[in-house]
């Protein structure tokens, strides 16, 4: 069997080794983070512990859900959707 993976909006943010308080807000969590002793970060959220390692995306899913998804295979598996500009009333 073969599937293809259903055009779904997605919000993501992306950890890049410094943005603790950016994640947390993402997250809507508000407990300290815990690091491991290889510079592994891991925020405890609802379902457990989210572990981070730099590059890394989460994404939140369309029921609330966040995953973890390796900067590699965020590039294979989404594209970015770009907002539309608003059009500015012509003048007269």
């Amino acid at each position: 069997m073969k599937y293809k993976k259903r055009a779904v909006e997605v919000d993501v943010i992306q950890w890049d080794g410094r943005n603790v308080a950016e994640v947390r807000d993402f997250l809507g969590i508000k407990s300290t983070p815990f690091v491991d002793r290889g510079g592994n970060i891991y925020f405890d959220i609802t379902i457990g512990r989210l572990g981070l390692v730099e590059g890394t995306y989460i994404v939140k899913g369309k029921h609330g859900n966040f995953d973890a998804c390796p900067e590699v295979l965020f590039k294979d598996l989404y594209t970015e959707i770009k907002k539309k500009k608003k059009e500015e009333p012509a003048e007269e």
